[in-house]
């Protein structure tokens, strides 16, 4: 994948996957097999849901607005069991270094899936939540999020597109007990400043998933949680 391909420009400046996939997801599997400086175009894009393509007479404006997903493997070798690993460090390092830690800022949730056992391949998952329920979840909690910033006479519709100096305003400020979990991640500095508003943000959404009046500090205990990739001790 090329920049141009990603982005948007060439010899005609129309626009790339990115814009394509406007309201939409757009999946990068096997993102450390990406060049860094392709991933790295996304910056711009993810902080201001538009792409610039920029050309010798004009400029041209796209819009994306999208739910970015990246997958990777463990290591290079991606193999069956952790345990039958062979790369050496210097590899995973480099692996990884292609995630720079400015792209990685601008991405909410971090989530390690580990290998399913043969147990839950081989038996009947009839039990599992159906996707139907889960989709009307999403669409309450949509709705619960669209009517509350409408009320506040604002023109946002999702909790991602709340500024973050907004939810950190008197009006909208939770209290300190409630996001403990977060405040302590910014002292400590485990997050950044865009970091921190993203768990606020996050905190919004898991409290209108489970149907909250606003964020508890379990959902802000859990946002956290998801922004940093690991449990928190």
């Amino acid at each position: 994948m090329t920049i141009q391909a990603l982005i948007g420009g060439g010899r005609i400046a129309g626009p790339g996957s990115l814009a394509l996939a406007h309201k939409g997801i757009l999946f990068i599997d096997e993102a450390p097999e990406w060049r860094r400086e392709v991933l790295d175009s996304l910056r711009q894009p993810l902080e201001s849901w538009q792409v610039l393509v920029r050309r010798a007479e004009n400029t041209v404006r796209y819009p994306a607005q999208v739910l970015l997903v990246m997958a990777a493997n463990p290591c290079p070798c991606a193999p069956n069991r952790p345990i039958d690993c062979k790369c050496p460090s210097g590899d995973k390092k480099r692996y990884f270094s292609r995630l720079s830690r400015p792209l990685l800022d601008r991405i909410d949730l971090r989530v390690e899936v580990s290998t399913p056992p043969a147990s839950v391949i081989l038996t009947d998952q009839s039990k599992a939540e159906p996707s139907e329920t889960v989709a009307k979840r999403v669409a309450r909690a949509r709705e619960a999020a669209a009517a509350r910033w409408a009320e506040a006479g604002q023109g946002w519709r999702l909790n991602s597109e709340v500024p973050g100096p907004a939810l950190r305003s008197p009006e909208w400020r939770l209290s300190p007990k409630v996001t403990r979990s977060a405040d302590e991640l910014l002292l400590k500095e485990r997050i950044t400043a865009r970091g921190y508003d993203r768990i606020l943000k996050l905190s919004w959404t898991i409290a209108d998933l489970a149907e909250h009046d606003g964020p508890r500090e379990e959902d802000v205990a859990a946002a956290s949680q998801l922004r940093i990739g690991y449990t928190m001790t």
